[in-house]
């Protein structure tokens, strides 16, 4: 993650950062370190509080081949595996290719939510579409059973999480859009 450079670049310092994202110095220290990986409800807040895109961010996503003027591929080996602390994993598909209006992911949701679950939101819209396994989606006031083949549609905005649910361990495809 680069979120000190772009930081640094926006002019801004930690407590600018801190307020334009709504989150506190401390978290933020920890991301600039190292010490912390963000969710993706939270990179996309740094993104757009840094207004950059989330390659820019994670520079690190793998580069992807030009194919045409308009569009790129990313291999397989390419892909990077994201792991926050919130138990889930992402796989970011579409590399380091800034100005691109989504974000398309691969997620492993946890079995295990914790004793404190957070509910994450970001602005834009999200699709969710069930690959392999049985998805719990909570938001604060419902929860969504998904089975391989299922997929939602919502507001980003709404408070969400992800768990895997039954023997198999579930993966789904994910894709934000601004």
């Amino acid at each position: 993650m680069n979120l000190k450079q772009q930081r640094r670049q926006a002019g801004l310092t930690l407590e600018q950062l801190s307020e334009r994202a709504a989150l506190s110095k401390g978290y933020l220290s920890k991301l600039e370190r190292g010490l912390a990986t963000p969710t993706i409800a939270v990179a996309l807040r740094l993104s757009r509080a840094l207004a950059v895109s989330l390659a820019e961010l994670y520079p690190e996503l793998g580069e992807a081949e030009p194919c045409t003027d308009d569009s790129a591929l990313l291999r397989r080996d390419a892909t990077l595996l994201l792991q926050p602390q919130d138990g889930a994993a992402y796989r970011a598909l579409a590399g380091a290719q800034a100005g691109r209006r989504m974000q398309p992911l691969l997620i492993y949701p946890p079995a295990e939510l914790g004793e404190t679950p957070t509910l994450h939101q970001h602005g834009g819209e999200e699709f969710f579409y069930v690959l392999r396994g049985t998805v719990a989606l909570h938001f604060a006031d419902e929860t969504v059973m998904l089975a391989a083949g299922d997929s939602l549609y919502f507001d980003a905005s709404r408070a969400h999480r992800t768990q895997s649910v039954g023997a198999e361990p579930a993966e789904a495809l994910v894709v934000i859009a601004d």
